[in-house]
């Protein structure tokens, strides 16, 4: 008897994701596991996309899309990169297991969402009062106090003049509510004349970037239909004489 796909039957894999919510066009790792007791095991195969909500899939937004491996106990990881647009994206990876001695294939899909955010951009305008030049001079980002490994940059100002610097900042455990930032020079070195507003806040709401999007739609509906009823509506003293209005 050939062999034949049963989609009632659960291939013993699974999909994790590294981390669950990402900026845009940063990175996770996805890991497919596979392991099968059955002695007639032959091989596992498996397809990945990456899928916005529309269903449609994201070019190059995994560095492999199949795989397939004869051995019982199986572990991958796949690079996902989320795409430049935030949304909700789902990893589909689909899985085919066969067998020896006739034994029936089996078949199954597993999902994942992965949640894309748009980073905030943070800005920091920095002075320079002294008379001499600063040069690739190495700064990080502080929020709420604490320092972002990942955001270093070097400064370039040049003497009585000024700079700014920008970073786009993403922090999925980010509670909601205010949050301060500030840069500093690398291992908190003093450079003469160099000086930076240090009050700079901004507000974070969870999973608001959604909200504020449906937000936005509802706002020019609604001057749509405004604008239409004005337009609409008749003038009722129109040309008769100013002494009758």
């Amino acid at each position: 008897m050939a062999d034949d796909a049963s989609a009632d039957s659960s291939v013993p894999a699974s999909v994790t994701l590294e981390d669950y919510k990402i900026a845009t066009e940063k990175s996770t790792i996805a890991c497919i596991q596979f392991k099968e007791t059955d002695t007639n095991f032959n091989k596992i195969s498996w397809t990945a996309k990456l899928i916005n909500s529309n269903g449609s899939s994201q070019s190059g937004a995994l560095d492999k899309t199949s795989g397939s491996s004869s051995d019982s106990e199986y572990d991958y990881d796949i690079k996902v990169t989320a795409p430049k647009t935030a949304g909700t994206y789902t990893l589909v990876v689909s899985f085919t297991e066969t067998f020896n001695n006739s034994v029936p294939s089996k078949t199954s899909e597993v999902k994942q969402t992965l949640n894309v955010m748009e980073p905030i951009t943070l800005s920091v305008t920095v002075s320079n009062s002294g008379s001499l030049a600063v040069s690739d001079a190495p700064v990080y980002f502080y929020v709420d106090g604490k320092k972002i490994e990942d955001s270093k940059t070097t400064l370039t100002v040049a003497a009585d003049s000024s700079a700014t610097l920008t970073y786009k900042y993403f922090d999925k455990d980010l509670s909601s509510g205010k949050h301060t930032y500030y840069v500093l020079p690398a291992d908190e070195a003093h450079i003469e004349g160099l000086s930076a507003e240090n009050s700079h806040s901004f507000y974070y709401n969870q999973g608001s970037q959604d909200y504020m999007v449906y937000i936005m739609i509802v706002i020019v509906v609604l001057l749509l239909i405004v604008l239409v009823v004005v337009y609409r509506r008749p003038v009722k003293n129109y040309g008769k004489p100013k002494a009758r209005r």
